[in-house]
């Protein structure tokens, strides 16, 4: 996804659209979605027995020097409220869910299910282990509300706080190990959804850039998704 593309002004709001083939509703009316697409009955018993451990992987870094560059001059603009890189990451997953709504999906038993609201969970660790609060139309909020309610959340869920529509309900899964020094992990899909994201710290790094070697800020992710659905 394009993280350059974030606006920083709490001027995107992204309407709903609902591929034709599918009836789509707000994830919140219905427990993991409703209105599945169903999948072929003629769809070999190998890949409806696949194990539920990481699936394939797609690994790459970036260069965020224009990430880092709109952090900085957000950070300049807002008044208490320092915006982090993982707001810019589920800003952009969120933005890019939405462009490529055949991610924003589930794999059930007979059929898969696609969302028409973009939730994403974010993974939080705490005392108690592994928790990922939910956040709600991520994709309709702007970097300063992601921001505040992921703050929110992290706290209550470390408090054993959060309420089960807190999390529960996501369709796409953010993890982030980056402040623990770690370049690049792979990450285990949490069922029912299709995909994770694994984000790594902003280390320096060789780089060829016009045939010469060169450092540069190097940012890793690591996408692991349901080769089922996608």
């Amino acid at each position: 996804f394009h993280l350059v593309s974030v606006q920083i002004a709490d001027q995107q709001r992204v309407g709903i659209a609902c591929p034709g083939r599918i009836s789509c509703q707000p994830r919140h009316q219905r427990p993991r979605g409703l209105d599945p697409l169903l999948i072929p009955a003629a769809l070999p018993i190998a890949l409806i027995g696949v194990a539920r451990g990481p699936g394939p992987q797609v690994l790459d870094g970036i260069g965020p020097l224009a990430l880092l560059a709109a952090r900085a001059q957000a950070n300049e603009l807002l008044d208490g409220l320092k915006l982090s890189v993982n707001d810019f990451v589920v800003k952009a997953a969120a933005l890019a869910l939405r462009k490529h709504p055949a991610v924003n999906a589930a794999w059930m038993e007979n059929a898969i299910r696609r969302y028409r609201d973009v939730d994403i969970s974010v993974a939080v660790a705490t005392p108690g282990g592994l928790i990922t609060p939910v956040l709600h139309n991520a994709d309709a909020k702007t970097l300063r509300v992601i921001s505040a309610e992921m703050r929110a959340l992290a706290a209550r869920a470390k408090e054993g706080k959060l309420r089960p529509e807190e999390f529960q309900g996501g369709g796409f899964t953010i993890s982030n190990l980056g402040m623990h020094g770690v370049d690049i992990f792979i990450p285990i899909i949490n069922p029912p959804e299709c995909a994770i994201l694994g984000v790594g710290r902003i280390a320096k790094k060789p780089v060829v850039v016009d045939e010469n070697v060169t450092i540069r800020n190097i940012i890793s992710f690591s996408l692991v998704f349901d080769h089922r659905i996608i």
